[in-house]
């Protein structure tokens, strides 16, 4: 704060040469003078203070047998100097600051990424529709809405994402992959397991019951195979093998095995929020940070500390390097909790559930569960290996590539 408060008022970096350079900065500390950023360079010393100092420290100059120079000015008082015969510059200055502030606010900008098979006018007119086009204020925009409105108009996409950054809003887009139903295609496993259900309904099969699959193996070919007559030469007993490609559909049901480990510790030391909190405001300039209203002391024993930053001038790729910064303390309670052997091995069994859940489909068939201890040196920790077993189908579709027949 203090040397944001000098830089206001204008400060100096001065020169000092001599016999008695550490007798100077004595005398000048004692005497109340305010000095910072002194180093010494061979038989000099640099060091800044503010103007008003300056003819105090001549003084003491001749009084110790030194000659200080002045190196370079710094502040608002200097830079008054330099432009108040150009008015007109420092108004274009500001104006241009204004104006730059004022579009920096709004959408100019909007761009799609991704596509492939939907329009991207179709995207535009529903982003339009919701308040997101160009010269409307980023203020206005609510994304998770426009994005919501756009997965539920456009069934092709699957995931869709805005990101906005200056005066530019980037609709991020990944589609659907859509296998037709009259498309001819291959079953394949979606996942490794033991088949325990198999019931081809149209393709050739490639497996039994029983077997062990691996990701990505063909289960059901594409293909139909079947006698016809040979038209040619008429005979009865003459029959030709015919190959066509056909959309494969089975139903395959296959075990599958999942596994995750969980642990957790007899004691555990949990933090909650109080609400509390302090914060430091201040600006960042590209070699300085300047807080307004520093801490002298934090009387928080445990905190959680957030810093944000923001440009404060952006517009499309200039950028003034100056930011805002907020630095919040929280304050944090941590409570002290302890289990009992059993109670551990619980958690720890929920933890390694957890784990796997989002990978088990909703309506797989849970067939078998179990929990294994793992020992370990730690004793403060309890570990276990949790095991599950489902029936599920683990079929999925596979585009015949260039419409060809493999016989491998």
């Amino acid at each position: 704060m203090k040397n944001i408060w000098y830089y206001i008022l204008g400060y100096l970096l001065i020169e000092v040469q001599g016999k008695a350079l550490e007798k100077f900065i004595n005398i000048a500390i004692e005497q109340g003078i305010y000095l910072w950023d002194i180093h010494k360079t061979g038989d000099k010393v640099y060091l800044k203070t503010h103007i008003k100092n300056f003819f105090s420290l001549r003084a003491l100059a001749r009084r110790t047998q030194c000659h200080i120079h002045i190196v370079q000015k710094y502040g608002l008082p200097f830079f008054y100097l330099r432009i108040r015969n150009r008015k007109m510059l420092l108004l274009g200055a500001i104006v241009f600051s204004a104006i730059i502030y004022i579009f920096s606010s709004y959408i100019w900008f909007i761009e799609i990424e991704g596509l492939k098979d939907v329009k991207p006018e179709t995207i535009l007119k529903i982003a339009q529709s919701q308040g997101l086009e160009p010269g409307v204020l980023k203020c206005k925009i609510d994304d998770e809405k426009i994005e919501k409105e756009i997965l539920k108009q456009v069934n092709e996409i699957s995931w869709l994402a805005i990101n906005i950054n200056g005066s530019k809003a980037s609709i991020c887009v990944v589609e659907k992959i859509i296998v037709k139903e009259d498309m001819p295609c291959d079953l394949v496993a979606a996942k490794a397991g033991v088949i325990e259900r198999f019931i081809v309904l149209d393709g050739e099969p490639m497996v039994k019951e029983g077997d062990f699959v691996k990701k990505g193996q063909i289960l059901v070919k594409g293909v139909r195979r079947y006698k016809v007559k040979d038209q040619i030469r008429n005979d009865e007993e003459e029959w030709e093998e015919s190959i066509e490609l056909t959309h494969a559909k089975a139903i395959v049901e296959g075990r599958i095995e999942y596994a995750a480990i969980g642990t957790m510790p007899l004691k555990i030391i949990s933090e909650k929020m109080t609400g509390d909190f302090i914060r430091e405001i201040g600006i960042a300039l590209p070699n300085k940070v300047f807080i307004f209203n520093p801490l002298k002391q934090n009387h928080y024993s445990y905190y959680q500390k957030e810093e944000k930053r923001k440009k404060i001038f952006t517009w499309r790729n200039i950028e003034i390097p100056v930011e805002g910064i907020i630095v919040t303390y929280r304050e944090i309670e941590r409570h002290e909790k302890n289990y009992t052997h059993e109670q551990a091995k619980a958690r720890a069994v929920q933890s390694a559930w957890e784990k796997m859940v989002s990978s088990i489909p909703l309506d797989a068939r849970i067939v078998k569960r179990n929990a294994m201890l793992i020992s370990q040196k730690n004793k403060e920790t309890v570990k276990v290996k949790l095991v599950i077993e489902t029936i599920e189908d683990i079929a999925e579709h596979q585009n015949i590539k260039g419409g060809t027949i493999s016989f491998d």
